[in-house]
């Protein structure tokens, strides 16, 4: 069976989700691979980065960046991936229906986006619990409100 664990962290680690075996006591842990984000400008003047991470023995092995687009495609299942490797919706599983929430993520770590850029709205910088429930909450407005207050 397949459980969906959720990792957070702000500040440089990535935020995962987690396709994870249940092991037997004395089962060799293997390895196990992660869809996550972090939120991190990089020169590029990206924000948010997508990744697919690898955790060998309870450490972060490799970490591969991912586009947008690929991020996507292996959270809802539609693009062979080895952290969803059962090929479910996530986003459906998690209740989010806009999958375009994405582009928010970086409202949690920044009260203003760090690239100058028209058209930009001010963000809600706080602590988020569970990337995936998350991103269906960010759909709320009365959520969002309630989070610029901080809570």
């Amino acid at each position: 069976m397949r459980h969906l664990i959720v990792f957070i962290a702000l500040l440089g680690m990535p935020f995962l989700a987690q396709a994870q075996t249940d092991m037997e006591f004395g089962q060799k842990e293997e390895n196990t691979f992660h869809l996550g984000f972090n939120l991190i400008p990089t020169a590029s003047g990206s924000v948010i980065n997508y990744l697919l991470v690898r955790v060998d023995d309870n450490k972060i092995s490799v970490v591969r960046n991912l586009t947008r687009e690929n991020f996507l495609g292996q959270l809802n299942g539609t693009i062979e991936s080895n952290a969803n490797p059962d090929k479910v919706d996530l986003l459906k599983a998690h209740n989010i229906t806009n999958p375009n929430m994405v582009d928010s993520l970086w409202k949690l770590r920044y009260a203003e986006y760090p690239f100058r850029s028209a058209g930009i709205t001010k963000g809600w910088s706080g602590k988020p619990e569970n990337a995936l429930r998350l991103l269906q909450t960010m759909e709320n407005s009365a959520w969002i409100e309630k989070y610029k207050r901080g809570y």
